[in-house]
């Protein structure tokens, strides 16, 4: 028996060619070399754009990283100034706590003496408060 088929079923060379448009032919399959060129010429000025802007980048990095080494550099001598005027400042109150130690130490020496005197005075004037007195 013989199979019947409507017209809506077959199909014509006009519908393979639209079905198949996207896939690459025969004649794209045999000359690679025209399509990678092209890609490698654009690879080429992408990366051309990218050394550029790397260049640009790096100077940027470079003239930041003096400045910061220049701060750095300024920073220490700052604080080399700041520790002079520290020490200065500590050796003059060094000097002060100096004085008031021996002040201290003289002072009690001082007043050792004197309590000394005060009992020797105390005692004599007990003995002379005693003896009778001749008038």
């Amino acid at each position: 028996m013989k199979q019947k088929n409507s017209d809506s079923d077959l199909v014509t060379k006009v519908d393979l060619e639209k079905a198949l448009k996207p896939f690459a032919t025969k004649d794209d399959i045999s000359r690679p070399e025209q399509s990678t060129k092209t890609d490698i010429k654009e690879l080429k000025t992408e990366v051309k754009g990218q050394r550029a802007e790397f260049k640009r980048i790096e100077k940027s990095l470079r003239s930041e990283l003096l400045r910061l080494e220049e701060r750095i550099e300024n920073s220490d001598e700052n604080a080399i100034k700041y520790r002079d005027q520290i020490l200065t400042r500590l050796d003059e109150v060094m000097g002060e706590l100096e004085n008031m130690r021996e002040d201290r130490t003289i002072g009690t020496y001082q007043t050792a003496e004197l309590r000394k005197d005060v009992d020797d005075h105390e005692k004599r004037i007990t003995r002379l408060e005693k003896t009778p007195q001749i008038i």
